[in-house]
């Protein structure tokens, strides 16, 4: 089936209190973002990033194990932004729980070092030794501390927007830079801060000085900034086709590495030119870190790490990064499994085992969904009308011949013989005889276009789609009526249905509703941000699935749901079980993980503050938000996909204009008459 599909990347959140229980399949070992590297020597490294991760390797990169911090997070598991070891001991990580936790034993054990109380997210950490460090992020906020850590005291900056990164010459010499080109520098170790006036256009993502003189900023649209003065001027130069440069690293005065999105970049003369270093790929580099003379590794997204052992001439792939999406999944009853996605992706997994293998089909159309009707026969559907058959659970496939250019969005069999497929455009498909042939049936409205199907029995179906679109069939898909949910927003795209049985039926949204007469009325109840998919074992336990790696779990029919704990922050599209305890997620960047205890581990609340407290509608926007509070919020804060904050336009004290935001995954930050501060999210 096909999902939404949300634009994410370093969206920064907090999930649960407790670490989750979900272990990767793919891909190996891990597939969350990494933000940040550092090499200790030539074979030490540590890697951070999304949703708690830490990573270590002993043989210079050549294989990686994810660590845990050891540290009990009651805010929710944060991502680290910044990873710094000033030698093999002694090291600090810090990230947008506001924290740093620091190693004093190489990273056998962590220890939690508080900042501040309250909501502070942090984008940067710079020791210059092991006394003095200081770390920055969100509203201007830059803590020192001249005890290993110990002890922090807030410096004045002047300004509120969020501080990227931080670059220290000696104890007395320091820039800051961040959100719309702010810029900040020092001459007393940070006693004071004083706003410098720049050409900078956007963010700046990272700072660093070979001397008191000389600098660089590596900003958005491909931007690298120079300066030779010592910051009071800045020139730009242009690298790339417009995406932000990440990072920076210093190999010599005259020798720097820039780290961009899609490409890596070095100079040899000052900054003077700049070349490639790398491949044009598609896989996101966040940053890069030098082992010995000519070797490197960088990092990025969907958990990549790449290597060069020659100054970038080539490159080896230690895990893959980003992958092709996955939309669907399916399993037999001997628990081979199926997994199908964009450009026609299919992945397979045998006998309950731990690793998915690529298989090879000649075609580029995006599949959207996969079923099973034997335990050997399995079907895809997807974009221009494809339909494949596999008779070998999944090893090889065949296409079937269609007068349908639609795309195919679902499949559904209720038994071997018996089967529906519905789409764009009006489609909808049945087959009666194991899908040697199809019958087209006639429903709704040219321009329907149609997510999700299923059956309970022969005769009792449901369609669900776009602009609240569900349909019912008594007898079989001979005759389709529409049903309609009085209280679901106009314009929902409905994402999923599961059929239980000839009178209920539950289908999910921007949140969840079910009926019990047919669609004559319908209970909604919260589903949060999990609507991409619904899966259901059996009349009382199903998982949902969404944006930002959500997981919700009910066992009473879809009454309530509980959050669970996560093993990503990546979207996920498809969900899918064999027994109560044997669940399986995926979804961006070929991402797929396994629960043996049906995803339980702990419930995970949305925020520190009661939803009573506060909330906002609608969720998904369009145009605006209302925040629903007791008095009038003392501060409003978006943040983006990046974690990088967004003006927020009020329109009043409690309505804010998202119009003018691209479509994808943000964060809502308040602080409360109070002084609380709690974070929700909201989709544009």
């Amino acid at each position: 089936m096909k999902k939404l599909i949300l634009n994410f990347s370093f969206l920064f959140l907090f999930i649960s209190s407790a670490f989750p229980q979900w272990t990767w399949q793919n891909p190996k070992p891990q597939g969350n973002y990494l933000l940040d590297v550092e090499f200790v020597n030539a074979t030490i490294g540590w890697a951070v990033g999304q949703h708690g991760t830490i990573m270590k390797t002993e043989d210079g990169g050549e294989t990686w194990a994810v660590k845990t911090s050891g540290v009990s997070e009651i805010s929710g598991i944060p991502s680290y932004t910044r990873i710094q070891f000033l030698n093999e001991q002694v090291g600090f990580i810090t990230g947008t729980n506001g924290k740093v936790l620091k190693t004093t034993n190489g990273g056998l054990t962590w220890e939690t070092k508080t900042v501040a109380s309250g909501f502070n997210p942090f984008s940067d950490i710079f020791f210059l030794n092991e006394s003095i460090g200081w770390v920055c992020g969100q509203s201007g906020r830059i803590f020192k501390t001249i005890d290993g850590g110990e002890t922090w005291n807030l410096q004045p900056t002047g300004v509120t927007t969020s501080l990227f990164t931080l670059y220290f010459v000696d104890q007395n010499l320091g820039f800051c830079a961040g959100f719309q080109g702010v810029y900040l520098k020092t001459t007393d170790g940070g006693a004071t801060w004083v706003q410098n006036q720049t050409a900078f256009i956007g963010s700046i993502n990272r700072l660093l000085f070979t001397s008191s003189d000389v600098g660089y900023a590596a900003g958005e649209y491909s931007r690298i900034y120079k300066t030779t003065d010592g910051g009071a001027t800045w020139q730009f130069q242009t690298l790339g086709s417009g995406n932000p440069i990440s990072s920076l690293l210093k190999i010599s005065n005259s020798e720097v590495i820039a780290t961009g999105l899609t490409q890596i970049y070095k100079t040899t003369n000052s900054g003077t030119t700049w070349n490639p270093i790398s491949p044009y790929n598609p896989t996101i580099y966040t940053d890069l870190s030098q082992l010995s003379n000519g070797s490197f590794v960088a990092v990025g997204g969907g958990g990549g790490i790449f290597k060069t052992t020659d100054a970038g001439l080539t490159w080896t792939t230690k895990t893959p990064g980003v992958g092709i999406r996955i939309y669907a999944m399916a399993f037999s009853s001997g628990e081979t499994g199926v997994a199908v996605g964009h450009k026609g992706e299919i992945r397979r997994i045998s006998n309950g085992g731990t690793d998915w293998t690529q298989v090879e089909f000649p075609s580029t159309k995006s599949l959207n969904s996969v079923a099973f009707s034997t335990n050997s026969d399995v079907w895809a559907v997807g974009d221009s009308g494809i339909i494949i058959h596999s008779t070998d659970a999944g090893v090889s496939w065949q296409s079937i011949t269609t007068p349908v250019v639609s795309p195919l969005n679902c499949i559904y069999f209720i038994d071997s013989q018996n089967g529906w497929i519905a789409g764009r455009n009006q489609t909808v498909l049945k087959t009666t005889n194991g899908g040697q042939s199809w019958e087209a049936q006639t429903v709704g409205t040219f321009g329907t276009n149609f997510n999700s199907v299923s059956f309970s029995n022969f005769s009792s179906g449901w369609l669900a789609g776009e602009n609240n679109a569900i349909y019912y069939t008594s007898d079989g898909g001979s005759t389709w009526n529409f049903k309609t949910i009085v209280n679901a927003p106009f314009g929902n795209s409905m994402s999923a249905i599961k059929a239980f049985n000839d009178s209920t039926a539950i289908v999910s949204s921007g949140s969840i509703y079910k009926t019990k007469n047919r669609g004559l009325t319908w209970s909604v109840f919260q589903g949060g941000n999990a609507h991409n998919d619904l899966y259901f074992i059996d009349q009382n336990t199903g998982w949902a699935v969404g944006g930002v790696g959500q997981v919700a779990k009910t066992v009473d029919g879809g009454e309530t749901w509980a959050f669970l704990t996560r093993g990503t922050s990546n979207d996920l599209h498809t969900v899918c079980a064999t027994t109560t305890n044997k669940v399986w997620i995926a979804g961006e960047f070929a991402n797929i993980l396994y629960s043996g205890s049906g995803g339980i581990t702990s419930v995970s609340p949305e925020s520190e503050i009661s939803p009573k407290q506060w909330n906002f509608y609608p969720n998904p926007g369009q145009d605006k938000i209302n925040i629903v509070c007791d008095g009038l919020p003392r501060e409003v804060a978006i943040f983006d996909a990046h974690g990088k904050e967004i003006k927020a336009i009020l329109e009043t004290d409690k309505e804010i204009n998202i119009a003018g935001l691209p479509s994808g995954v943000y964060l809502l930050q308040i602080e409360l008459p109070s002084g609380q501060r709690s974070v929700k999210r909201f989709i544009k």
